[in-house]
């Protein structure tokens, strides 16, 4: 949680060009009960027919950020060919980690459903996440109960690329105290309920093929948890595979994700261009 007050002042400052021909589009409702937690903000390339659609899913511990926080993420992508939208959903204390899956499964249905009125195909799909986002966006594609609750299943899911997440969350002993009390109430109070929001335990064979990405500068435990999880997925029959970014931190993979410099940048290209994994 120490990263998030760093996390905000890099998305500030990123200064990525931005094209004039991407569009904006600002505050679209993915739910009827006038949250603004339930708003997305979808940025769409000038070419929009063949587009692949990206839900990007952010970070911030599930305590803090929202899609305004990220206008430079869909910015960059769409600059690239995406059509990016950028999801809110609830934060705690209003809802937990549960909550939060439930809001983003409701965007990605919605998304879907009014595809087509944006010049898109809903048959296009690719979740991407960053930190609490990736962890996020594992969960909803490995556990087919949050899209089912909307009406669609694992298959509406092309492809997920999840970046420093955190992908078992059962066992909480290594974090400071502060931080377990918080999380406990986030994830569950105990390692039988937090596994519920580890992925890499409850892994349905129709999950979608996994690209997982760590920085070698994150925590020292970074890639453990990437490789683990891609492992994870693979013994149960899902492509995956994990990209170490050599010399980036946590704050600094999201940062490498939209630079069009860089290969994770690439990396995410390829993926969703090829579906590739090996």
């Amino acid at each position: 949680m120490h990263y998030v007050a760093a996390l905000m002042a890099l998305l500030a400052c990123l200064g990525i060009a931005s094209s004039p021909e991407a569009q904006q589009l600002s505050d679209l409702a993915y739910a009827s009960d006038g949250r603004d937690a339930h708003r997305l903000d979808l940025f769409l390339p000038r070419e929009k027919s063949r587009a692949a659609i990206v839900v990007f899913v952010h970070g911030g511990a599930f305590l803090q950020g929202g899609r305004k926080e990220y206008d430079s993420v869909g910015r960059a992508l769409a600059d690239e060919g995406l059509a990016v939208a950028v999801v809110s959903y609830r934060l705690y204390p209003e809802a937990n980690a549960d909550g939060a899956a439930q809001d983003v499964a409701r965007a990605i249905a919605w998304l879907i459903a009014h595809a087509a009125g944006f010049g898109l195909s809903g048959h296009n799909v690719y979740l991407v996440g960053h930190s609490a986002g990736a962890q996020i966006a594992t969960v909803i594609a490995t556990n087919p109960k949050y899209l089912a609750a909307e009406g669609i299943g694992l298959g509406a899911i092309r492809g997920v690329f999840a970046v420093a997440g955190a992908y078992d969350v059962r066992d909480l002993s290594g974090e400071p105290d502060s931080w377990q009390r918080v999380d406990g109430h986030i994830y569950g109070e105990t390692a039988e309920a937090r596994s519920a929001f580890s992925p890499a335990v409850h892994i349905d064979p129709a999950a979608p093929p996994t690209v997982t990405a760590c920085g070698t500068e994150d925590d020292p435990y970074s890639c453990n948890r990437a490789t683990s999880f891609a492992e994870a997925l693979r013994a149960a029959g899902v492509p995956a595979t994990t990209i170490a970014e050599r010399g980036a931190d946590h704050i600094g993979m999201l940062h490498a994700l939209v630079d069009p410099k860089d290969p994770l940048n690439a990396a995410l290209l390829y993926f969703i261009s090829h579906l590739e994994v090996p």
